[in-house]
Formats: C-alpha cells, structure tokens, sequence
C-alpha cells in the first residue's frame, strides 16, 4: 500500500520549511550561510574538498514527487536491538519534500562497507546521493 491512497494525509503534511529548519526544501537554502561557516573555519577543515562536495549537491534539484522524509535520521533516534535496527523515533521534523536529508546518516553514522550497502539498498541516484552528502555540510 502507497501513500498514494491516502491522498487527505498528504494534504495535512508538512513540507520542508521552517518546522523541518528546512528539511526536505531546496538545499540551496543554505547556500549563503554554509559558504560563510567553510570561510570561517579556514584551513581547520579540507577547504577544496568541502567547497566541491557543496557545488556538486548544489547542481542538482529534487525533480521528482515530494515524498515523506523524516528529517533528523542520527544515531539518537535510531533503536537497536542485538545489532539490528528496529524503530527510528522523533518524527518531530518530519514532512514531504526531497527526501535526501535522510541520506546524511551515511556519513555521520556509516562508513566503507557498510555506507556502500546502505547506498546500494536504498538505490538512490547520483544527484540524490549528492544532495544527501551536502546535507551533511
């Protein structure tokens, strides 16, 4: 079953806007105030590699339908149970729109083999999975 089916449950959801601190908007939206945070941390971070990891999230656009996303995917909302995850919790910032901030968990909580898997299940395309790692900026 789709959401699809529940088309007035679609119409009560949150996009990405200020309740989600812009979650699931145009990652353009922090344009302005990420540049200015890489200028500011100067060479305490790999200045070139953080400006292209920027520049490649930003030449892509989420062009398909809004989807739900749940906004704040970290460690301290993800359940786990004998090594496996059973619940995420606090939807608290969740909405529909580009659902490629739930992609920075591969990069604050995965890495290697395991973020590879993690990309390969989801089946996320390369704009996506660009937009997720700029969220992570």
């Amino acid at each position: 079953m789709t959401i699809a089916r529940f088309p007035a449950v679609i119409s009560f959801a949150p996009t990405g806007d200020a309740h989600s601190a812009y979650r699931g908007a145009a990652l353009a939206t922090y344009d302005g105030e990420t540049r200015r945070t890489v200028e500011l941390l100067g060479d305490r971070i790999p200045t070139d590699t953080v400006r292209r990891i920027w520049a490649t999230a930003l030449e892509t656009t989420w062009m398909g339908p809004h989807v739900w996303f749940h906004g704040d995917v970290a460690w301290g909302n993800l359940l786990v149970r004998d090594g496996r995850l059973v619940a995420v919790i606090d939807f608290g910032c969740c909405g529909m729109g580009d659902p490629a901030c739930d992609l920075a968990v591969a990069w604050t909580l995965l890495s290697g083999p395991s973020r590879a898997a993690f990309r390969a299940a989801l089946g996320v395309d390369d704009a996506t999975w660009a937009r997720g790692r700029g969220w992570v900026l």
